[in-house]
């Protein structure tokens, strides 16, 4: 792990394991919903022992990052790209997961000369969220989140030692979203899970945004 400034702001990164060399060709993951940079370990690792930069990241009130946790989808996008520029990068690639995918949208949107791959996973758009997930959220966030696991996951395909022996993916999902639920209401003393659910169901650009894409 290092730690950047960003906007005068601590801002976790994992590196893959190996030093951060600017001069590398650099990717950026950007991880979900009550997430943190460790959703990207493995990738993160591969990434890292083969010729490139790593920035998988925290964003900011998430686990190992200062808050407040961003308002919104265009707000993380510059935040980003507020992050190239603190570590010295000058273009990545860009792997974003559910939430992270509309950011690592909208930055190759906002940055299109900087951004030269754009991935994204578990995307859709609009991304809505139901007005009973929100209030499930809202009031009973551990609930909700046994509820999205439940959804997004199919308990047929998971391999019952995913990714590697002794782990099971349902539950340490769980594990990683009740801690970074946990995290996130010492660092901003607010429910980042309903934050995150608002921030995804608010955003109204992405078409536009996929317009001005060019990597």
């Amino acid at each position: 792990m290092m730690n950047v400034d960003v906007n005068g702001r601590r801002v976790a990164v994992y590196t893959g394991g190996k030093p951060f060399d600017p001069a590398l060709p650099c990717i950026a993951f950007v991880h979900g919903a009550l997430h943190d940079h460790s959703a990207w370990t493995l990738l993160a690792r591969w990434f890292a022992h083969h010729g490139w930069c790593v920035l998988a990241v925290d964003l900011p009130g998430h686990v190992g990052s200062e808050g407040p946790a961003l308002p919104s989808v265009e707000a993380a996008a510059d935040w980003l790209l507020a992050l190239m520029d603190a570590a010295g990068v000058l273009q990545a690639a860009v792997a974003g997961h559910s939430m992270g995918s509309l950011i690592a949208l909208e930055a190759a949107a906002r940055a299109p000369d900087r951004i030269t791959r754009l991935v994204m996973i578990g995307a859709a758009y609009p991304m809505k969220v139901s007005e009973a997930l929100l209030n499930t959220a809202r009031e009973q966030p551990l609930k909700a989140i046994d509820m999205v696991n439940a959804f997004s996951i199919s308990t047929h395909a998971a391999k019952p030692s995913y990714p590697g022996p002794g782990l099971w993916l349902h539950g340490s999902n769980r594990a990683l979203m009740r801690r970074t639920l946990r995290a996130g209401g010492r660092i901003d003393g607010h429910n980042l899970f309903e934050h995150d659910f608002r921030v995804c169901d608010a955003y109204a650009g992405g078409m536009e945004a996929a317009a001005r894409v060019r990597c």
